[in-house]
């Protein structure tokens, strides 16, 4: 993991965690991490392994790295600040489902909720850009050959790929298929309270646009503030390349409204109140 952030930390500066696409280089994600920055926020980049997508353990792990760097930025700092995440491609299923699950308190990863519990008066928004993507072997291998744009896998080495995704599908089809359902469940039941944005393209090759549809819907049906921008015709993790200057002007009325959303929340929510009193008490325990 990598940020940007100000010296010394600026009190209510929001933190922007972007989770990258499979293969993702640095030069390309420094094009987000400066947007964010030029719109007011610290950022924190991680690029999880791409065999996270077939491993949950490596998930969990990635999730408690983020997590722990997080509880080190705003335990340092010495007061709150709005936090969103920012999922590329099939980042939900490398980091960010078990990310959800931990701050979720789940049964199984209470303990570590429970240490992380501070973060969750934090978080103010979640942003997907060519995201969420369904889980499949076959998602997975094609989202390494897209998201690498030809500079990363030769032809054969992408077809070896394909072989060795569909012999992991064909052994382990029950544990993936549970973990599938999980997935999307877990997506679907985020402890985020604040608005989410979706940013993608009815041409995108491995984000299917009418499965992106159909999950804005649910969670609008479930509450959620849902902002969408989708364009006719942009490639995947391409939109801001494509589309710039609408990407950055829905991107920063989007950031306007989340963190406006969460400093009203603070001002006015007796849960964050009692947040405030356990945040106290944790800071004089160090």
């Amino acid at each position: 993991m990598w940020k940007v952030t100000q010296t010394p930390p600026s009190e209510g500066r929001p933190i922007v965690v972007i989770f990258g696409w499979f293969a993702s280089r640095k030069d390309l994600l420094k094009r987000y991490v400066d947007l964010f920055d030029s719109l007011g926020c610290d950022v924190f980049a991680f690029s999880p392994h791409s065999l996270s997508l077939w491993f949950p353990r490596m998930a969990l792990r990635n999730a408690l790295k983020v997590l722990e760097e997080l509880s080190r930025e705003i335990n340092s700092g010495g007061h709150r600040r709005p936090i969103l995440f920012a999922n590329f491609s099939g980042s939900p299923k490398t980091v960010y489902y078990k990310l959800i699950q931990i701050l979720s308190c789940q049964r199984s990863l209470r303990d570590f909720g429970e240490k992380y519990h501070v973060l969750r008066g934090c978080l103010c928004g979640e942003i997907y850009d060519s995201s969420p993507t369904d889980f499949t072997s076959e998602q997975g291998v094609r989202a390494l050959a897209v998201a690498s744009r030809g500079k990363l896998y030769h032809p054969v080495v992408e077809g070896i790929l394909n072989v060795s995704a569909c012999s992991l599908d064909f052994f382990f089809v029950d544990v993936f298929e549970a973990d599938r359902k999980t997935y999307w469940s877990t997506l679907g039941s985020s402890p985020v309270q604040g608005p989410v944005l979706f940013l993608y393209s009815h041409s995108d090759p491995v984000a299917s646009g009418s499965l992106i549809d159909g999950f804005s819907k649910l969670l609008k049906s479930r509450g959620r503030e849902v902002w969408v921008k989708k364009w006719r015709s942009s490639d995947h993790v391409a939109h801001f390349k494509s589309h710039s200057e609408e990407y950055r002007d829905v991107l920063e009325k989007f950031l306007d409204k989340a963190v406006t959303s969460w400093r009203a929340r603070v001002n006015g929510d007796t849960a964050i109140k009692k947040f405030d009193l356990d945040f106290g008490v944790i800071r004089s325990k160090l």
